[in-house]
């Protein structure tokens, strides 16, 4: 059997016949993340219990671009011929050698991006640290055509355009689009790059259609609605992404793979450690003494007219507000007498209640100090804006130098370069910081963002692990007494990144235990 594949945004399949769609589909379909995400959030679930990427098209189907090797692999299996009909853009440059630009590669970079030419379609996995940034330019030049870098973060932005001005010496006109920069948003001239924030992109359409090349730094966002629509919009021949943490928490990462295409290369901390260009940090686990109160957590309430069971804020519940949703509608109002117990965590309530608990601040500035007489900078990262600036006016009562990284800061470039340049002895940062931020020169991290993210755990690690000084890096990770549960997660993402020699110690120690070690003799 013959079949044609039209391949622009996506893969169109026409003439295929049912034994090749019924193949993928079995082949594809995988149980419906949101099963899982309602499980954890004690809720019943009601939506699709498969997530299928076919799409039906009347006798035809149709594929997201990055299934490409597992459509070939399966009409193969299938006996189905394919005959390919391209509508991707492309010119006909050919490539230069990566030995024409500025910026010298390391042996994995130069591998990395042989396979990213090569194979088209796919994504590299580099730690943080790993030089991902400058695989993706030296990528991008030496294919000479037609590109867009996509970024989510104005420091991506900056980063990105930075390091192509470097590989160029100034002299590539790069265009930029958003970040409150205002370039036009007509069609891109071959060999033109453009680094754009995702959003303005999304509302750039010619752009999108003139792109022989579209990156995605960052791409385990791709599977996100915004990301995926801008990607379905572009017909660029070569799709590539860039990340440190394929993975998702939420169970779409399998989507990386649809969206983009196959991990096509991956370095890991651990590797580049033992290569010598990085170093393995040193992770503290500092206890503090604190748990979520009671009104942190909803309450798991029995109804006694119809034994529904409904998790319902605590103080709406001893407000008398909240009644009974059950599907008959019994509209009973709950109360306390009738059965009952804690239910879930209030994530956001916790997370706001640990950053301002008078404990982890003290840790904070004391860490801070003890970093600051001991000749180190510290990065410190906090999951709120407004702590941020509290943070950084605590480590200033002491006479440091300190500085604050949030959405909105203006001077965002600035405080960070401050850090870079010693002008500034500590920075803090919001989660906005947890990707894209390079600061090689920080050798003390303090970590207040809770969470039992692996991905993130690494990320932020890796913001200290640039052998950039003579001292070995150095993490302080905040552990809540009603939180450990989440540090087991991290201490696992600690081990798997850097070895089980990174830490200090498997378990909390106290704040005392954790200033004795910024004594040089300790470390």
């Amino acid at each position: 059997m013959k079949a044609t594949v039209e391949v622009g945004e996506r893969l169109v399949v026409r003439g295929a016949g049912e034994r090749l769609r019924e193949a993928l589909r079995l082949r594809l379909r995988t149980p419906h993340p949101g099963i899982k995400s309602a499980e954890a959030a004690g809720q019943v679930y009601r939506g699709e219990r498969w997530w299928d990427p076919v799409q039906n098209l009347g006798d035809d189907f149709a594929l997201p671009r990055g299934l490409l090797r597992v459509l070939r692999d399966q009409a193969r299996r299938s006996r189905v011929e394919l005959r390919w009909e391209s509508r991707v853009v492309c010119s006909g440059v050919q490539p230069v050698s990566l030995d024409a630009f500025g910026i010298s590669p390391r042996d994995y970079q130069r591998e990395a991006v042989r396979l990213l030419h090569e194979r088209v379609q796919g994504v590299v996995v580099l730690p943080c640290g790993g030089g991902k940034t400058t695989v993706g330019v030296l990528a991008l030049l030496s294919l000479g055509q037609s590109a867009i870098v996509v970024v989510h973060t104005r420091d991506l932005l900056e980063q990105w355009v930075a390091t192509l001005q470097r590989a160029t010496g100034g002299e590539l006109p790069i265009r930029i689009i958003g970040g409150g920069r205002g370039h036009h948003r007509g069609p891109l001239a071959p060999g033109e790059v453009c680094v754009g924030m995702v959003r303005s992109l999304g509302e750039s359409p010619e752009v999108l259609a003139s792109a022989a090349v579209v990156l995605v730094d960052e791409a385990h966002h791709a599977p996100a609605r915004q990301w995926a629509d801008l990607l379905d919009a572009c017909p660029a021949r070569w799709r590539w992404g860039l990340t440190a943490t394929p993975e998702r928490s939420d169970g779409w990462g399998f989507l990386l793979d649809e969206t983009i295409g196959p991990v096509l290369y991956e370095r890991t901390p651990h590797e580049l450690v033992a290569e010598g260009y990085l170093r393995a940090p040193l992770v503290v686990p500092v206890r503090i003494p604190w748990k979520p109160e009671p009104d942190c957590y909803l309450v798991e309430v029995r109804c006694s007219a119809c034994g529904r069971e409904s998790q319902v804020a605590a103080d709406k519940l001893d407000a008398g507000g909240a009644v009974c949703r059950a599907k008959r509608k019994c509209g009973i109002a709950l109360d306390r007498s009738m059965e009952h117990r804690r239910g879930r965590m209030i994530w956001s309530r916790v997370l706001s209640r640990w950053t301002e608990a008078e404990g982890v601040v003290e840790a904070v500035a004391a860490l801070g100090e003890a970093g600051w007489h001991a000749g180190r900078r510290n990065l410190t990262l906090v999951p709120r804006k407004r702590a941020a600036k509290d943070y950084s006016d605590r480590l200033a009562r002491v006479g440091m130098q300190a500085g604050y990284v949030a959405s909105g800061v203006a001077a965002r470039a600035e405080e960070i370069e401050g850090l870079r340049s010693g002008r500034l002895d500590a920075l803090v940062g919001t989660q906005l910081a947890d990707e894209g931020l390079d600061v090689a020169e920080a050798d003390l991290l303090v970590v207040v963002s809770a969470g039992r993210s692996k991905g993130l755990t690494e990320q932020r690690a890796g913001r200290v692990c640039r052998p950039a000084g003579a001292e070995r890096p150095i993490v302080f990770d905040l552990v809540g007494d009603g939180l450990v549960y989440q540090w087991a997660d991290r201490r696992e993402a600690y081990e798997r990144a850097f070895g089980q020699g990174s830490l200090y110690s498997g378990t909390p120690i106290s704040l005392d235990e954790a200033l004795a070690i910024l004594n040089a003799d300790k470390i």
